[in-house]
């Protein structure tokens, strides 16, 4: 079956790596971009930054002025239109500042996970996304200052179908931890407990 965005964009052979959400002060996205950047000449490689927000004009001409052919803005998605989004993401990203993503976890990531699209984290070492990423191994977390290291991981899984396909799985599997059920039963305790 044909993904209707997809076929609406002409997406057909890009490897996408998508960032869907708010494009606000504090999150971010230009670390994206600098990772475009340093594919640039990775043809088969489209970084999508889908989403609004106060900093979404300054990205849209740091790409203009650096000249990225492979970096894509497109506003939100209809409600209808938003499974196909996401399901046309290879790869997800979640960027997190390092000062808040030690308590933090974007409920994207949970989305993520449910779709089996594997992860691309951009957070702090010590924080609850690096510590996702390192036991369900459906993703990968990166400092804000390892983006080199962050694009040469894209390169060699953009290559390597079997390990999409693991870390899809491993997804899947991750967000079986994160169901409605499983939040009841913490309630529950705390109840008990109380």
């Amino acid at each position: 079956l044909e993904n209707p965005f997809i076929q609406g964009h002409n997406l057909q052979g890009k490897f996408i790596i998508q960032y869907s959400g708010n494009i606000g002060l504090t999150h971010n996205v230009e670390a994206l971009v600098d990772i475009a950047e340093l594919l640039q000449n990775e043809a088969r490689i489209l970084f999508q930054i889908i989403g609004r927000g106060p900093r979404k004009a300054v990205l849209e001409r740091v790409v203009k002025e650096r000249q990225l052919p492979n970096c894509q803005f497109l506003p939100f998605q209809s409600d209808e239109m938003f499974p196909y989004s996401l399901g046309a993401a290879d790869m997800g990203v979640v960027i997190l500042d390092e000062s808040t993503s030690k308590g933090s976890v974007p409920s994207k990531s949970y989305n993520l996970m449910s779709y089996g699209i594997p992860s691309l984290y951009i957070a702090s070492e010590d924080s609850q996304l690096a510590l996702y990423a390192a036991k369900y191994e459906h993703a990968k977390c990166f400092k804000k200052s390892d983006l080199q290291a962050a694009a040469d991981w894209i390169m060699d899984v953009a290559n390597k179908p079997e390990e999409i396909k693991r870390m899809s799985e491993n997804a899947v599997a991750a967000s079986s931890d994160f169901k409605r059920a499983n939040a009841d039963k913490f309630v529950e305790l705390y109840h008990k407990s109380s």
